[in-house]
Parts: C-alpha cells; structure tokens; sequence
C-alpha cells in the first residue's frame, strides 16, 4: 500500500512516496504551485513533476498509489478544490485525495497531529491550529495585498520602503539601500521600483530580498532591527489568536514555528520565541516534529483510517 504526500509552497514544491510501513522510498521537488501565483498551468506542471519524480524513485505507477494528499499554498476558494481534484486524476492518481492549504500540513507535521498550533513564515506567512475533538482556527494567510505580516514577502517590501524613504530624507540611514542595489544589481536605490515591477512584482522575488534584512540586521542596523521585530511581533500576534479562538491555554499550548524565514536559531525566530514568551506562551516557538511534507504523509494514513500517533513517515 502506497501513500503520496506533497507540500506545495510559494517557492518550490516536495513530494514524497511511503509505503505502510511510513518508509519514504521516492521523493521529488520542482517549482511553486501556488494556484494564486503562478497560475493553474504552472502549478499543474510543478505539481505533476514533483509527484512524477518521487513515483519514478519509488518504483510505483500513480494507480498504486491508494492516498494521498496535497498540502498547497494558496488553496482557500471552494472553485480550488474542483481544479486540484482533475490535476490528481490527470496524474493518473484514483486512490483517496485529501486536498489541503500548506498550513494544515505543517501543523500535522509540526505538531505530530496533535494539539496546537503552527505559525509559518516563508514568501508568505499564516498560523493554523486544531484542537484534539478537531476544531481548527487560522489567522493570517490572507495575501501580500492584505496580510502576510511577517513573511519574506513583507520584509522585502519593507526594506525597500525604508531604504526610499532614506534617500528621501524622510527616514533615518540604513544599511538596507547599499546591500539592496547589489542585490538588485541596480546603481541606486530609486531604481529599485523599476527593477522590481512592483505593480505586478512577484511574491516570491520581492521575498527573496528577505535575508538582505536579515545581513543587515546582523551588522547592528537599527532600520532591519526594527522590522524583525514588527515582523516576530505580526507572527506572535497571529499565533495566539489562534490559540485563543481554540480554547487552548498558552501557558501550556505547543506553538511550533516553520517556513524558511523561521528555521532554528534564525534572527526572525529568535525574536519571535521572544515574542511569544511575552505573550504568555510558556514554551515558545519549538522545531517542528516533522517536515510539512511528512505532515502530508500522515494526514493521508489517516484518510485509510491510520493513527498518526502510530505511523512515523521518514527514512
């Protein structure tokens, strides 16, 4: 009996192929999928080399695949579901199909399945939690143009915003404008919002200027300093309220933090533990138990009525 998983994020696409026993026996990667993104045709196409790559390792055509399931990026709107569904069956994939946001996925992953919630940070941000009887909550998630505090996203933004406002006389000094015009291969810093596009800027270039706020911020600039600590106090925010419409206690709630932005003993991470801590949640921001594309693993056992308490993907 084979199982699929993929975790199909802003940036790149992971899937990965188990057999019953959780032994993960093909895996495979290609580009984003998030529908919003980059379109159905690019998402089909990334998703479909992804879980092609990983059977092809595997060894196993798509029919001997009895679940799987998909952790997206950007998955919200009901007309989705319809679209993700001919994409599986495209595939050749006719086992179960469970189709899930990115979210869910990290929490199943993160949390093992259990109580808590996942707070992610990577071109795009959001937290999820679910109680044990199955109630869920988010927060955040909600787009570059509405939300997404604390995402890479936000950071290049935000960098750009106060290196222009710098060369305008209307902000203080930073590091930020040197580091982005070699970054951006640009002369000065006025040229940023042409190189960018930034009308129609993608996501996930605009995020890739991220680890510039976080070189500068490790050389002591007070301008990338500051917009950590919105950024960690954005995710803290979003956490909480998740575990307050929960009925979970901080003091006592697992909160695990993931997305590329929030890996251990990152700037960001750092003050968001901090953050989080001020906030009353007791153990702060923890490692995630397992990969969000393990998540996916487990939350397709349980579709064949598997305990994920019982089943370990991996290997």
């Amino acid at each position: 009996m084979w199982l699929l998983g993929v975790d199909g994020g802003g940036s790149h696409t992971a899937c990965w192929v188990a057999d019953e026993s959780g032994r993960v026996r093909g895996r495979g990667e290609a580009g984003p999928c998030n529908l919003g993104s980059v379109g159905p045709e690019a998402a089909e196409a990334n998703l479909g080399a992804a879980a092609r790559a990983a059977m092809a390792q595997a060894g196993v055509r798509p029919a001997d695949v009895a679940a799987s399931c998909f952790g997206l990026a950007g998955f919200d709107r009901p007309g989705d579901r319809a679209a993700l569904q001919a994409m599986a069956l495209r595939l050749g994939l006719t086992g179960s199909l469970r189709i899930e946001n990115d979210a869910v996925i990290a929490w199943a992953g993160g949390c093992r399945a259990r109580p808590g919630a996942v707070v992610l940070a990577g071109t795009g941000s959001i937290a999820y939690g679910r109680t044990g009887d199955g109630r869920s909550a988010r927060a955040g998630g909600w787009g570059p143009l509405f939300g997404d505090e604390g995402s890479g996203f936000t950071l290049g933004r935000r960098a750009v915003t106060a290196a222009l406002q710098a060369a305008d006389g209307r902000g203080p000094a930073t590091a930020l404008a040197a580091l982005l015009c070699r970054g951006l291969d640009i002369p000065t810093i006025e040229d940023a919002v042409s190189a960018i596009r930034w009308h129609d800027a993608d996501p996930a270039r605009v995020a890739a200027l991220a680890p510039l706020v976080l070189r500068a911020a490790a050389g002591g600039d007070a301008v990338a300093l500051d917009i950590l600590t919105q950024a960690a106090d954005g995710l803290a925010e979003m956490a909480v309220a998740v575990l307050a419409r929960l009925g979970l206690h901080p003091a006592a709630a697992l909160v695990v933090a993931g997305g590329s932005l929030l890996g251990e003993d990152t700037p960001l991470r750092r003050r968001l533990d901090a953050a989080l801590r001020r906030r009353g949640v007791a153990g702060g921001a923890r490692a995630p138990l397992l990969a969000p594309v393990a998540g996916a693993l487990l939350l397709a056992w349980a579709t064949l009525g598997g305990n994920p308490d019982t089943w370990t993907p991996g290997g």
